[in-house]
């Protein structure tokens, strides 16, 4: 019943699920972190207790796309990453983890796990650590494709922010949608029926990332194209748009603003790839509507 969450939870899981074996058009990878803002009774906790019934319930090798995160640190992270990449994580009271990574001090293991989760957002590989515990030595993994979705209530999230968060790029690598103050209605009978040939679809498309991750050491990722001049026309408008917003930032000294811009443009990229590969996940191709709707659900978020 609550349109908001039901969005940005199909998207989290997309990522999830998409994260290793597609590509953006212009080779970024399709993970994504996401957040979502309300109040105890507002029905966020849907990002935990759905994915995961909609993905490891339908096909049960593909729940290595759902994962609740237990790493508490970022070396915890790297490990669990090296055993398993991909996928996409369920953090709880995540605004909670923020507050710590936000105001964190120096080289404090929060700040190290916020570090990592920036570097995560575009990294082509875990790097090899080595831990004190030999038998936990870390090994490189390439293509960690890491996503994660989160809840937080609004005030324990706004009072994390402040100016730092905003210029060392954490903060602008997150989707975020607040639901707002209403509650809404309860659902008496909540269902996850999908229409036989949407089951048939989805259970295809799990199948297709399932055997890449069989087979990822010789077959290479898809990449997403485009459906059209128009649709990369339209991308391309909404880009140079953000480049101007954030030179305007930038002479401002309004650093807020700035990373409300930096990363609209591939924001965009991303969700209008995940769009089109759950439409054709064989040969995916963006059309102008994919583009619109996920410029209006950025904007919408910025």
């Amino acid at each position: 019943p609550q349109p908001k969450v039901a969005i940005i939870t199909t998207l989290a899981i997309l990522s999830g699920v998409f994260g290793r074996r597609i590509r953006t058009p212009s080779k970024a990878y399709v993970n994504g972190y996401y957040v979502v803002l309300g109040y105890s009774g507002q029905g966020k906790d849907t990002i935990h207790s759905v994915p995961q019934k909609l993905v490891g319930g339908i096909h049960p090798e593909a729940a290595r796309f759902v994962r609740n995160i237990k790493a508490k640190s970022a070396e915890a992270l790297e490990q669990e990453l090296s055993e398993c990449p991909g996928g996409v994580f369920q953090h709880r009271e995540f605004g909670q983890r923020l507050q710590g990574i936000l105001k964190g001090k120096p080289d404090s293991p929060e700040r190290r796990y916020g570090a990592l989760h920036t570097e995560l957002y575009s990294a082509d590989s875990v790097q090899a650590s080595v831990l004190r515990n030999k038998e936990r030595n870390i090994q490189s993994v390439e293509n960690p494709a890491y996503s994660f979705i989160g809840e937080s209530t609004p005030d324990t999230y706004f009072d994390a922010l402040n100016l730092q968060s905003a210029e060392d790029g954490f903060l602008s690598r997150i989707i975020t949608v607040h639901i707002g103050e209403d509650c809404p209605p309860r659902n008496k009978r909540p269902s996850l029926y999908m229409e036989p040939h949407l089951l048939q679809h989805w259970y295809q498309l799990l199948e297709l990332s399932v055997s890449y991750e069989r087979q990822c050491n010789v077959i290479k990722p898809t990449q997403v194209e485009w459906a059209g001049r128009g649709a990369e026309e339209l991308f391309d408008e909404f880009e140079a748009l953000c480049d101007r917003k954030k030179q305007e930032a930038i002479k401002e000294k309004n650093y807020i603003k700035n990373a409300a811009y930096a990363r609209a443009a591939i924001k965009v990229l991303k969700i209008a790839s995940l769009l089109a590969a759950a439409n054709d996940p064989v040969s995916p191709r963006i059309t102008s509507r994919d583009v619109e709707w996920s410029r209006e659900y950025i904007t919408a978020d910025m």
